[in-house]
């Protein structure tokens, strides 16, 4: 009786924190995401919004990207048609369905984590470690992640890889395999080489599983790789069709290893692992009013603790019986090394080390905390579980570990809060900016970095800025100045004071 009323506290608290953070997450982005078109969006005006603008939009514009290290995102096309032509180009948009869809992500992994009808109590650690990856999906850690509305909208690409893992699962216990080609097409559809990354994870999180598992092997296994495997060879296919609009070819793979060589022999490695697992905790620029021995300190406190809990996480992966919730956990985990793997491969030996540090990456580096999360709660599903109340280490440590990620999750919220001031006055100075290079786009001295407008060639910029401003579209429409405050009316010019406190 008390073990049950103890499990019906925290199950409240766990949808406490949910509710809280995503309230938090929510209001944060409709008070403080960016309005104005910036970085790829611009790229997006010349190849998508003109075509909509002028009647010649077609399904395969949906699909087009970039030559090189680009990606097709026709789900993010989709919003910015809505956006088009019912919001004026205005991409707060974006960031609002982004949260959404990190709420829905949130509610799927509820549903991996908690034990089905029929298959026992909840166990107080799933709530907990449920409550934790809320926190941490909605954690203003990085503000990027909520202000940059394209970032935003990847927890909508992370939306069919969860539904992808949970059909795969049901597959390989039910021997039905209809719908996971269905899925699968889906997937590939619309999260584009993600797609690729995301089944290269849960094939080889299956092959762990049956390594470890012999019961589970038989002939069902294979007619399920075959369904994954032609689904995406279909995809795949279709996409060498997709159109590719400007952008440069990438380098031969072997190119890139050779420059990751270089990084290697300079001794980066020890960053390459310590700054994604630290970062998806607690970004370094949080900590700019400590000394940077006392960063360090922490930072290598925080990655050794991570490094060790990682060891963990695979012994547990290794050892039979698999669970939904575990096997879920090794495809994020995956998913992370290969996410991480490509960052490393494509963007540190072009760009160099710092890039890891851009707050960007910190939602994908998060996935390691759900990883090791939902290992947690599917081990305490399992039928041989140690019994945790015999053992105050197993008991009490993954709890520390959560308390430290819900309470770490007040002081990040609150810096964030107080930032927000000057994120809109640099909203504002950029959207001054644009408004000047309307009267004349060859002065594009002081543009912001994120204005890839400047940057372009006079003629694309000229018809680039008249597209936005004779449709009265993003800063040139008044229902937009309107809907946000901070960005210039009318004519305005002047810029707010640099510490914009006084930005409402």
């Amino acid at each position: 009786m008390l073990a049950d009323k103890r499990r019906q506290i925290v199950r409240l608290f766990a949808w406490a924190v949910f509710v809280l953070s995503f309230t938090n997450a929510l209001y944060f982005v409709l008070r403080t995401t960016n309005p104005v078109i910036s970085s790829d969006a611009w790229y997006f005006l010349d190849v998508f919004v003109r075509k909509a603008l002028n009647g010649t939009l077609t399904f395969a514009d949906f699909f087009v990207r970039r030559r090189g290290l680009d990606h097709a995102q026709p789900m993010f096309k989709a919003i910015l048609w809505a956006e088009l032509r019912y919001f004026d180009l205005d991409f707060s948009l974006e960031a609002i369905v982004g949260v959404l869809a990190a709420a829905l992500c949130a509610l799927m992994i509820r549903f991996f984590l908690m034990p089905k009808s029929g298959a026992g109590p909840t166990h107080a650690y799933n709530e907990l470690a449920w409550a934790s990856i809320c926190a941490v999906i909605f954690s203003l850690n990085a503000t990027e992640i909520w202000t940059w509305s394209l970032v935003t909208m990847e927890y909508l690409t992370l939306v069919p890889i969860l539904v992808f893992w949970g059909v795969l699962w049901h597959a390989l216990n039910h021997k039905r395999y209809v719908l996971l080609g269905g899925v699968t097409l889906w997937l590939g559809a619309v999260d584009d080489d993600s797609a690729v990354i995301t089944v290269v994870a849960g094939l080889m999180a299956l092959g762990i599983l049956l390594l470890v598992d012999h019961r589970r092997r038989d002939r069902g296994v294979w007619t399920l790789l075959l369904v994954v495997v032609l689904s995406m060879v279909v995809i795949r296919t279709c996409y060498m069709f997709a159109p590719l609009v400007r952008g440069i070819p990438k380098f031969p793979l072997p190119h890139y290893l050779g420059l990751l060589v270089d990084h290697l022999h300079a001794g980066d490695v020890w960053s390459w692992f310590a700054t994604p697992l630290v970062q998806s905790m607690v970004m370094s620029s949080h900590f700019k009013m400590l000394v940077d021995a006392s960063w360090t300190g922490m930072e290598v406190t925080i990655a050794l603790a991570l490094v060790a809990a990682h060891g963990w996480f695979w012994w547990k992966a290794a050892r039979a019986p698999y669970n939904l919730p575990i096997f879920i956990s090794v495809c994020l985990m995956l998913l992370y090394y290969g996410w991480l793997g490509g960052i490393l491969v494509f963007r540190v030996t072009t760009y160099g080390d710092h890039y890891l540090e851009q707050g960007r990456y910190v939602l994908r580096y998060q996935l390691n905390l759900f990883a090791l999360l939902m290992m947690m709660a599917g081990v305490c599903q399992r039928k041989d579980r140690p019994k945790l109340e015999r053992n105050s280490i197993r008991r009490w440590v993954p709890a520390c570990g959560c308390v430290t990620l819900l309470l770490l999750q007040i002081p990040l919220s609150t810096e964030a809060w107080r930032s927000r001031p000057y994120i809109l006055a640099y909203y504002h100075r950029a959207a001054v900016q644009l408004r000047q290079l309307a009267k004349d786009p060859e002065e594009t001295a002081g543009c912001p970095p994120d204005l890839d407008v400047c940057a372009e060639p006079l003629a694309l910029r000229k018809q680039s800025l008249a597209l936005l401003g004779d449709h009265h579209l993003n800063v040139f429409s008044q229902r937009v100045q309107h809907w946000h405050s901070f960005l210039p009316k009318g004519n305005e010019s002047a810029e707010f004071d640099s510490t914009g406190v006084h930005i409402r």
